[in-house]
């Protein structure tokens, strides 16, 4: 006898116990896909970085990482240390547009353009040919930003899903078998 069939698309168990263990499987199948969500730490500024700085009504502090602004409460709840993720919007724009910029490696960079100016809220790494992949994307719409280290140096890509196309049309090398590695990793259906 089978343990499960689907009948008019619904899975049907004959023994509450494999229903049991599906559920257990399903749940532990998304805990290793979320210990793999990428959470990017700022790398330690200068010290000089460390005094209060005014942007509009808000102070921040770039070398601790905080703001007084409600955003940045708000984040502050949810993620510690010098993780990305709690950053507001005043605190990259000091970050980005002042000499501080000088102190963030590529990677930051890029990392915090696409959180800021493109919307991409989640984050995934991985391996692609040797070297590390990094995906962004959002719920809002169907682009993944594609972050691949090439010769050292760190490019970003875009790719719509929908449109099945790169943008610009500038992929990276082997870009069939990228996209087949995409399609098999598909953490952006997830929430995070």
């Amino acid at each position: 006898m089978n343990k499960a069939e689907i009948i008019n698309g619904i899975v049907v168990y004959n023994d509450l116990r494999e229903l049991e263990r599906s559920h257990v499987l399903k749940e532990k199948s998304k805990k290793d896909i979320e210990k793999k969500w990428y959470a990017h730490e700022i790398p330690k500024l200068p010290d000089w970085t460390n005094r209060i700085y005014n942007y509009k009504q808000f102070r921040q502090n770039p070398f601790q990482l905080v703001c007084n602004c409600p955003e940045y409460q708000e984040r502050s709840k949810n993620y510690i240390g010098r993780d990305f993720r709690k950053l507001c919007y005043h605190l990259y724009i000091k970050l980005t547009t002042t000499k501080i910029k000088e102190h963030l490696d590529e990677l930051t960079l890029i990392i915090l353009e696409s959180r800021f100016r493109y919307g991409q809220t989640k984050f995934y790494k991985n391996q692609f040919n040797g070297s590390d992949l990094i995906l962004g994307f959002n719920d809002k719409n169907d682009w993944i930003n594609v972050f691949l280290k090439e010769k050292n140096r760190w490019k970003k890509y875009s790719y719509s899903q929908k449109e099945l196309r790169w943008r610009y049309r500038i992929e990276p090398n082997n870009p069939k078998l990228l996209l087949r590695r995409i399609t098999e990793i598909q953490v952006w259906h997830l929430k995070h």
